[in-house]
């Protein structure tokens, strides 16, 4: 059998190339904004300056496992803590997070039926995408083509859907030619936190609805 391996044409590699930063940077449904645009964006938070402490009604689905009971995220002025336990107060796991985003997370406690490698790290980066909003920049703020009041705020491969006021709906990872896959929904935010949050990877599913 004869392989023919034939030569890219160097025009050719330079439109894969410019297809690919150009799909790298854009995002379906977004445009980025120039620096002659002028929108007073507030910093995109989902939990804001002002948060101490919120308690949230819980229902985690991890395969055929379904735990119930209260979540309760908090901050010091040192760190965030997610801290989930049973109605009747037995812990399911307890995380802490250093304000300081370069600083790893650390685990005071995971039950011994969530204590898997692949879970572990995936309720600290989850985690953490609460905790670690991206700062603005024009470089990569894009505006939602059919609705102005609505942007993208893009950290490496992450995208925060956020409004003016700074609260963010939504956090996707963005995917091949400017595609997004929702990692993350918040809703229904009051002064200080969102009322829902819902960490959704399929066969994984997080749901917390506050307690006020």
């Amino acid at each position: 059998m004869i392989v023919v391996i034939k030569r890219i044409r160097p025009a050719l590699v330079g439109i894969i190339s410019i297809l690919f930063i150009v799909t790298s940077c854009s995002v379906a449904g977004y445009k980025p904004i120039t620096k002659s645009e002028k929108f007073n964006i507030n910093n995109p938070l989902v939990f804001n300056s002002d948060f101490k402490r919120s308690i949230y009604k819980t229902n985690i689905d991890i395969y055929s496992i379904n735990l119930t009971g209260l979540t309760l995220f908090k901050k010091s002025d040192s760190a965030y803590r997610v801290v989930a336990m049973s109605e009747l107060g037995m812990k399911y796991f307890d995380i802490e997070f250093p304000v300081e985003e370069l600083l790893p997370p650390k685990i005071h406690y995971i039950m011994e039926v969530l204590d898997k490698k692949l879970l572990v790290n995936m309720l600290k980066k989850d985690f953490g995408l609460l905790f670690y909003p991206p700062e603005l920049n024009v470089s990569n703020i894009s505006v939602n083509d059919a609705n102005p009041n609505t942007f993208l705020v893009k950290k490496k491969k992450l995208g925060y859907v956020t409004t003016l006021a700074g609260n963010i709906s939504e956090i996707n990872k963005v995917k091949f030619l400017g595609s997004m896959k929702s990692i993350v929904v918040m809703s229904e935010y009051n002064n200080e936190s969102p009322n829902r949050i819902i960490i959704d990877h399929g066969s994984i599913k997080l749901d917390f609805e506050i307690i006020n």
